[in-house]
């Protein structure tokens, strides 16, 4: 894969498993960026009943994402988490902590239970094509609290998703009108 993507722009996008994945992948190929929704960094701390396969996997190389996310300095990687899901079978609560000290991690912790992907769908499409620049300066806007809204990229983001809409309209009815000629 390193061969693949090189020379390309990489930026990886995961929820809960796949979280883990983005942020696995991520690190090791050194993407630019990684979207971790609800993901899982140690798989040493998931619920064994639920993940009973892992314990026959004698190759735990994998296990623990903490080192491999701090070898990967220049990768950022965005983790959204639901701050306030305690139960046993996802433990974001967990998970959170073994990042929240690693420089190139920037967490939004979403004031919801929900986990996977936490962010409102509205906001969803505008995050993840932010630049890396105003994801930073967002994180920072919100470093002090303990979680952050649902809809708080709604105000943030919404922009780039209007534009959008907007645009898709003035191309749907030229093409439109493009098809009223011909018919």
């Amino acid at each position: 894969m390193k061969r693949e993507t090189s020379g390309y722009k990489l930026i990886t996008v995961g929820s809960s498993g796949g979280g883990y994945i983005a942020a696995l992948v991520g690190a090791i190929l050194k993407a630019d960026y990684s979207f971790c929704f609800s993901a899982f960094f140690s798989l040493n701390i998931v619920n064994q009943e639920i993940w009973y396969l892992l314990k026959y996997n004698e190759d735990k190389k994998y296990y623990e994402l903490g080192p491999y996310i701090k070898k990967a300095e220049d990768t950022c990687f965005f983790y959204i988490y639901p701050a306030l899901s305690n139960d046993s079978i996802n433990n974001d609560n967990l998970q959170c902590k073994i990042v929240k000290d690693l420089t190139n991690v920037y967490s939004f912790p979403i004031r919801t239970k929900q986990h996977g992907i936490c962010i409102s769908i509205d906001s969803l499409d505008a995050f993840i094509n932010s630049s890396k620049e105003k994801l930073i300066s967002m994180h920072s806007e919100i470093a002090l609290k303990e979680s952050i809204p649902v809809k708080f990229f709604e105000g943030r983001l919404l922009r780039i998703d209007v534009l959008c809409k907007i645009k898709l309209k003035r191309i749907f009815n030229l093409l439109k009108s493009i098809i009223h000629k011909f018919i």
